[in-house]
């Protein structure tokens, strides 16, 4: 190269533009892959959506007084049910199985389990606690006997959620998706 001559750059197959047909079938068959893992973990989650509008308008045809019940429990079930929504199992797994570990992951379902455990007990107190609550912030006696009759219905199914969405969530980090959209 001449002194002053602007430097010349070899242009390899991997940095030209357009790619290569190699090079399209790998990004394809990723985007593929990716698109079979996202389809049935967003239909389990909108299933759930659908499954709580679907309960909101039958209870709305039944009567206001029951929407308003249902509306005013969903207030309290929610805000103290996110103590036993933990996510972390799937950061856990998700490293033991990429890591080959799959005696880890199943370690780490245990300790979820047991700790989550130890949480619904306290998160069931307080769904049980719903009427208590609800007249504490002075809402009218009759939404409060419909609001904690529902609230205890969705205590007595608070094991079993929580069993279940761990578990979704260990088989989801395994790429197993099928049960959370059974």
């Amino acid at each position: 190269q001449q002194a002053g001559s602007e430097p010349t750059t070899a242009s390899t197959p991997s940095s030209s533009w357009p790619a290569s047909a190699r090079e399209i079938r790998t990004r394809s068959r990723e985007a593929w892959k990716l698109v079979k893992l996202a389809v049935p973990i967003f239909i389990s989650r909108a299933s759930w959506v659908v499954m709580k509008a679907t309960d909101t308008s039958l209870l709305g045809h039944a009567g206001a007084r029951y929407l308003d019940a249902a509306a005013t429990s969903d207030l309290w079930t929610a805000s103290t049910g996110v103590f036993v929504q933990s996510r972390v199992l799937s950061t856990f797994c998700g490293q033991a199985f990429g890591a080959g570990k799959k005696t880890m992951a199943g370690i780490w379902l245990q300790i979820s389990y047991v700790v989550l455990s130890v949480m619904c007990v306290f998160v069931g107190v307080a769904w049980c606690l719903t009427g208590p609550v609800l007249r504490a912030l002075r809402v009218p006696e009759v939404t409060v006997v419909d609001a904690q009759y529902y609230a205890l219905v969705l205590a007595l199914c608070l094991p079993v959620r929580v069993a279940f969405s761990q578990l979704n969530v260990f088989f989801s980090c395994q790429k197993i998706l099928r049960p959370g959209m059974v």
